[in-house]
């Protein structure tokens, strides 16, 4: 025969024994640890496209439109408490439209570390400028995986 008192002791062991130190997934990567990889992904993109004069129009422009977006990472990396500084500039040898898909796959890896609305529209918008500089650059449908050339 169980007492009530066995009950609520046999109980509280039960309740105590699913108490303690869970197993801990690994934290999410930090915003600034993935704005400093899409940083330096742009930074490439803009050393590829260097001379820009002898690339033609096209370059020029997607060159000029990674400078803005390595701004605008370097200012938001700078406002999560990120060193920009620390971002690796690039290699002028690498190919344009290889730097721009490494950029583009750098901004989409990004989207899980961001809890805020204003780096989700920052890179909303990183991964669109992105894809318009591949095809302006006549990369086209085959710079994205998955899609028929």
């Amino acid at each position: 025969m169980t007492t009530r008192r066995g009950a609520l002791a046999a109980g509280a062991v039960v309740l105590l024994g699913g108490c303690g130190k869970d197993d801990a997934a690994a934290p999410p990567p930090r915003a600034s640890d993935a704005l400093l990889r899409q940083l330096a992904a742009e930074r490439a993109v803009v050393a590829a496209l260097a001379p820009p004069a002898e690339r033609g129009v096209p370059a020029r422009v997607v060159r000029a439109r990674a400078i803005e977006r390595a701004r605008r990472l370097a200012a938001a990396l700078s406002a999560a408490g990120g060193r920009p500084h620390d971002a690796p500039q690039g290699e002028s040898a690498a190919d344009p439209d290889e730097a721009l898909r490494a950029a583009l796959a750098a901004h989409a890896a990004a989207v899980p570390t961001l809890a805020t609305r204003e780096h989700r529209a920052l890179v909303a918008d990183l991964v669109a400028g992105a894809a318009t500089d591949l095809v302006l650059l006549g990369a086209g449908a085959e710079a994205f995986p998955g899609m028929p050339a």
